[in-house]
């Protein structure tokens, strides 16, 4: 179970990149959105939100216990999930995809309520939380942002 929740607390080995591990993972993520998700249904999309939080808890927990250290720099899954859902449902264009990119990496940094609450809470549900919250808070600017320059 330790190398299975380290292959997916780490995104494949993207944790492991030597600099800015979680900004990678984000980066990634929002290539992969942009050329494999962005024209799939919106339900798929939520299922894949909902299964990588589901399996990125646990392995984040049993990964930070490996790594002897809370929110570990290897473990990005949360950035995968909190990038996904900075775009959930925005039309995926290069712009929008970009504008989400910097907003979620922005967010997770500043960790605006309740992120920096949800840091706290013990284990993968901290690591992963809090990066959903921020994935949140990029979506709704996000979509702030395309109304006002439409």
């Amino acid at each position: 179970m330790n190398n299975l929740s380290r292959l997916v607390s780490t995104f494949f080995g993207v944790g492991y990149f030597p600099l800015i591990p979680g900004t990678t993972a984000s980066f990634i993520s929002a290539a992969l959105y942009y050329f494999f998700l962005r024209n799939q249904p919106n339900i798929l999309i939520l299922i894949l939100i909902l299964f990588l939080t589901v399996t990125g808890i646990p392995t984040s927990t049993a990964s930070e216990k490996y790594f002897l250290k809370k929110d570990a720099k290897p473990i990005v899954i949360d950035e995968v999930i909190g990038q996904i859902v900075s775009l959930f449902m925005i039309p995926a264009t290069q712009k929008n995809v970009l504008l989400g990119f910097i907003l979620f990496r922005f967010f997770d940094i500043a960790k605006p309520f309740p992120a920096r609450y949800l840091q706290r809470l013990n284990g993968g549900w901290g690591i992963v939380l809090d990066d959903v919250f921020a994935g949140i808070w990029a979506n709704i600017f996000l979509r702030i942002l395309i109304t006002i320059f439409k």
